[in-house]
């Protein structure tokens, strides 16, 4: 699932287009947020992307509140960014 919004600037959006011509063989979705202000998109977009994870999960029979990956993702990318500041 790949969120947009019609606020997104011009370099985002050539940025955004690239990146789904790169996974076209993928089944990626494009959602459209909605919303009138950044804040409404923003708490859209949120809601989104947390229904379909935990929808998925279920569908697949994960636990949708497991947060393994989160958490390695997290430990990795501390000590990754700790290594570049010394």
């Amino acid at each position: 699932m790949l969120l947009r919004s019609d606020q997104e600037s011009n370099e985002s959006k050539i940025t955004v287009d690239a990146t789904l011509e790169i996974l076209k063989t993928f089944a990626v979705v494009e959602v459209k947020v909605k919303g009138k202000t950044t804040l409404e998109s923003i708490f859209y977009g949120s809601y989104m992307a947390d229904y379909t994870s935990c929808y998925l999960a279920l569908l697949y029979g994960v636990n949708p509140s497991s947060t393994d990956y989160s958490t390695q993702i997290l430990e990795s990318t501390s000590a990754s960014i700790n290594a570049l500041n010394g």
